[in-house]
């Protein structure tokens, strides 16, 4: 549980900074499943450390002992449960009256995130710098507007 709620913090971090895009949020989240889905092939450190001092009865200085009491969740179950709610929550192009085939589902998840990624700061244009002679330009206009200036307003009151 350990190994899994530090990857859910990590995950969380990531999705707290201000540069993080909807794109990118979703690829971060599907890197948590494959994680956390990884978890249950496969125990952690913090698990196979449990796992570990179990064996030995002992987890620093402090004697382990068996309480029939506390009850022991199952790993798999957990992980399971964990990665299928991480999934629902993910946002979707499904729609809850039509049914469609996953293959269009999966397109359309991907076309949407597609027109998403233009949000992302690091695909737009670069800034635009002023053209050749774009200076020049500016300042004979400057000195056009400055010539037609009447000298002496006061000469239209007359």
């Amino acid at each position: 549980m350990c190994d899994t709620l530090n990857e859910l913090a990590l995950l969380s971090e990531c999705l707290q900074k201000r540069t993080t895009s909807v794109a990118y949020a979703d690829k971060l989240i599907h890197r948590s499943i494959r994680f956390i889905n990884g978890l249950g092939e496969r125990p952690g450190t913090k698990v196979l450390a449990a796992e570990n001092a179990i064996s030995e009865g002992r987890l620093g200085t402090v004697v382990l002992t068996d309480n029939s009491k506390i009850v022991t969740i199952n790993r798999q179950q957990f992980i399971r449960s964990l990665s299928n709610n991480l999934s629902h929550r993910m946002f979707t192009t499904a729609s809850s009256r039509g049914a469609a085939s996953q293959a269009q589902l999966d397109s359309d998840y991907v076309h949407l995130l597609v027109q998403l990624k233009v949000l992302e700061r690091d695909n737009w244009p670069p800034a635009q710098t002023m053209p050749p002679g774009y200076g020049e330009v500016q300042r004979s206009r400057q000195a056009a507007a400055e010539s037609r200036k009447d000298p002496d307003p006061l000469w239209r009151f007359l």
